[in-house]
């Protein structure tokens, strides 16, 4: 009877996970409840006795009832159920952890008893015909091996502790060379066992967890904000600041070992990735990404937490790629911007006008922020991206024709299509990149040496600053020609 209430025990949490899996996925599903049936039929003990009946010889010789102990794998439930509890927040780590660490030594001595038990008893739980350490066991008047199945597990658990504890044996001994081999195997094993335990029990006692050192963090901010007398708003705003930042310091504490160069290239990845996914940007190339990610800075604001005002001019790229944020122009609260890689302040950045409306973030929010000088940089150095840039603009409001013609004769638009400019910086761009051939090709098509690029840099001085010798040679000799030409057709006049 117990074993047929501990199958079908086992068959319903089988169902169980196939049909919560179904709904997320079914062929995933599907396949998962094909490998459990399998395994059912390969760990039933039934199964398994229908094999040794079938096969009399075999039986004599190997002890089918053994196989039954394939079934300790249903213990691996009970690991996975605990593994989630870790990752769990609202769960207490180092309890979960405790309970974890007492399943395991409650788990090795259960087994150990049950080994024991099967060591002294039959196929049908009846005791050997030999000597085994049950025989002399006297359980008041009575022999143990004469006294039901949970006395005996009691008995097999006493003799498993103390074994596995090395305290000692007392009456329950080993009284035949199986049973002996068998002690020794496991006191072995349990050494191991029990040194696990131990640096685990070490650790957990001597961990603090996050929400402890975060904890302890801000009880030391209160205390100082208490003594400064900081007004209630302020401190509001610097506690919301600063329980993020010691969040963000232990997640990251992970990387305190790793060389700050890679950590740069760590961040710079994080940040090309959110800049890919950022509408305004399709269709630039790769290096351009990876240019504009290489001046991004990692901002984040607690709930509540105003970003941008009504009013002001922004002057920097603000992405959101993480939180929310909201609406408000006057009194009046729109509909709040959850989409991660979202632009927000475009308009006032783009076109150099007031921002219409103040922005605030409503949950815990983290930003890209690039500056506006970094930003106008990356698009002159990258012409054929500024245009990209410029066309994703326009495609703002669905082609709106007034914002376009706004955008248009902003400074910002009228610097994107200056043909002048755009051909200095395209010159400026490629001995940026040292490329003389293609400096060549430039002047040869009439690229004048004497232009200026959007930050009003002359080639020859752009290309000093980058200290590249033989196209300020190349340069300096263009220079010289065009000069002799100008005296020379002065002379003529």
């Amino acid at each position: 009877m117990r074993t047929a209430v501990m199958e079908f025990a086992f068959i319903v949490d089988i169902l169980r996970g196939w049909i919560y899996a179904y709904h997320d996925n079914q062929p995933i599903a599907n396949d998962r409840f094909l490998h459990w049936c399998y395994r059912i039929w390969l760990l039933n003990p039934r199964k398994l006795e229908l094999v040794a009946v079938a096969a009399v010889p075999l039986a004599n010789i190997i002890q089918w009832e053994y196989l039954r102990w394939i079934n300790i794998v249903r213990a691996m439930r009970g690991k996975e159920l605990l593994e989630k509890l870790e990752k769990v927040e609202s769960f207490n780590y180092a309890f979960i952890m405790f309970i974890k660490i007492m399943a395991i030594q409650l788990y090795c001595i259960h087994t150990t008893g049950c080994m024991f038990y099967q060591l002294a008893t039959d196929f049908e739980g009846l005791p050997q015909i030999y000597q085994t350490w049950m025989s002399d066991i006297q359980i008041g008047n009575q022999n143990l091996s004469g006294l039901g199945n949970v006395q005996k597990y009691i008995a097999s658990t006493y003799f498993a502790t103390v074994t596995l504890s090395t305290v000692g044996y007392g009456d329950i001994h080993a009284t035949n060379l199986t049973e002996m081999v068998a002690l020794a195997c496991l006191i072995i094993v349990s050494l191991t066992v029990w040194t696990y335990l131990g640096v685990q029990l070490a650790n957990l006692f001597g961990r603090r967890s996050k929400k402890q050192i975060v904890g302890e963090k801000m009880d030391n901010l209160e205390k100082y904000l208490k003594e400064a007398k900081i007004a209630e708003n302020l401190a509001e705003d610097i506690r919301g600041h600063m329980q993020m930042k010691y969040s963000d310091d232990y997640d990251r504490k992970i990387l305190e070992d790793v060389p700050a160069c890679l950590i740069a290239k760590i961040n710079k990845n994080f940040n090309e990735s959110i800049i890919r996914s950022v509408s305004l940007f399709n269709g630039c190339s790769p290096e351009f990404f990876k240019h504009l990610a290489s001046g991004a800075q990692q901002d984040f604001h607690p709930p509540g937490c105003t970003v941008l005002k009504e009013g002001n001019i922004v002057s920097q790229l603000h992405i959101l790629y993480k939180g929310g944020l909201e609406l408000l122009q006057g009194e009046t609260v729109h509909p709040p911007l959850r989409r991660p890689t979202t632009v927000f302040g475009l308009e006032s950045f783009v076109l150099n006008e007031p921002l219409p409306h103040t922005i605030r973030t409503y949950k815990a929010s983290k930003f890209l922020i690039i500056s506006k000088k970094y930003f106008m940089e990356c698009l002159h150095n990258y012409l054929e991206d500024g245009a990209s840039v410029m066309r994703n603009l326009s495609n703002v409001r669905g082609r709106d024709p007034a914002f376009v013609e706004r955008l248009l004769q902003s400074v910002f638009g009228i610097q994107m299509q200056n043909d002048v400019i755009r051909k200095a910086s395209l010159l400026n761009h490629a001995i940026f990149f040292d490329d003389l051939e293609k400096v060549k090709k430039l002047i040869h098509w009439g690229v004048s040496v004497d232009s200026v690029d959007y930050n009003n840099i002359k080639p020859l001085d752009f290309a000093i600053n980058t200290g590249n010798t033989e196209i300020i040679k190349f340069l300096m000799s263009v220079v010289a020609e065009t000069n002799t030409t100008g005296i020379d057709q002065e002379h003529a006049d």
